[in-house]
């Protein structure tokens, strides 16, 4: 009969009347350093997490202080206003035809969309910035029709 005594490391062996005892303590050694290395290296990967959720953390924090304030709708519509890039265009009209097709889809409009609206948004043309109508409806331009290409 065999029986292994893991906390001392000894395999005793009784055969008939004979017994023999046996003591591992390579093994026992060997045993205790892998559960040392097993805890180590636990103990390192919830760290490296917990780094990890720290890291994450740091750089939402950088985020949110890189986020402009909200502004108020008047003072967001006063700054769209203002924008040179839509200069010409008239915000006001632009909203409200903007609110007009959304409540006709059944959307809410909300500030990112209203900004896409206004990046579709035709400026209108100034007199002399319509190179071609100009052409077309000038005298001149149609004097050669008729006459022989050269």
């Amino acid at each position: 009969m065999f029986s292994y005594c893991q906390a001392s490391a000894k395999l005793s062996v009784t055969f008939g009347q004979e017994s023999w005892s046996f003591h591992f303590h390579k093994i026992q050694e060997i045993k205790d350093n892998y559960s040392k290395d097993l805890q180590g290296a636990c103990k390192k990967l919830a760290h490296h997490k917990e780094a990890e959720e720290e890291q994450y953390k740091e750089e939402e924090k950088k985020i949110s202080k890189k986020r402009i304030p909200k502004l108020s709708d008047e003072e967001w519509m006063q700054a769209l206003k203002n924008n040179p890039a839509y200069k010409g265009i008239n915000i006001e009209i632009e909203h409200s035809k903007c609110i007009a097709w959304f409540d006709n889809k059944g959307i809410t409009v909300s500030r990112q969309r209203f900004l896409n609206w206004l990046n579709r948004a035709d400026k209108p043309l100034k007199k002399g910035e319509n190179y071609d109508t100009e052409q077309k409806n000038s005298p001149d331009a149609y004097s050669d029709i008729g006459r022989p290409v050269e």
